[in-house]
């Protein structure tokens, strides 16, 4: 009998932990945060990785222009490593405050450039008013 505890059969993984710096957009002005993908790669092979944005209206991947969808490539990992990479997600003058959803697609290719692992994770963005700073 295997145990509970018998990891042999799982299979390595591909891991993204979302972020952002700071944590809020401020409404009506052009200002931005910085979006963090943290990827890891746990399997025993070198993989090629490249992320999907998606963006809601309002918020943009261009400071001057509507842009809603991009692609980030990440770069090839070698086994247990990991790699930080930051996407600037802007506001402007018709940014309402609100919750922004944002929607990425993590693809990993292996070296025949096969999809080996494809992650989808969403997250929000929160934007508000800035208030005066009070002494």
């Amino acid at each position: 009998k295997k145990s509970v505890n018998d990891n042999r059969n799982v299979k390595p993984n591909v891991h993204i932990k979302l972020s952002t710096h700071p944590s809020v957009l401020f409404a009506y002005s052009h200002n931005y945060i910085e979006v963090i993908l943290n990827v890891i790669n746990e399997t025993k092979k070198n993989l090629w990785f490249e992320a999907d944005i998606h963006l809601s209206d309002r918020i943009s991947l261009n400071p001057t222009e509507t842009l809603n969808k991009g692609r980030i490539r990440l770069g090839i990992l070698k086994p247990k490593e990991y790699i930080k990479r930051s996407v600037k997600v802007y506001a402007n003058s018709y940014t309402n405050p609100n919750t922004y959803p944002l929607h990425i697609i993590l693809y990993a290719y292996d070296k025949n450039a096969v999809i080996y692992k494809r992650i989808e994770k969403d997250m929000s963005v929160r934007c508000e008013i800035k208030r005066k700073a009070v002494i």
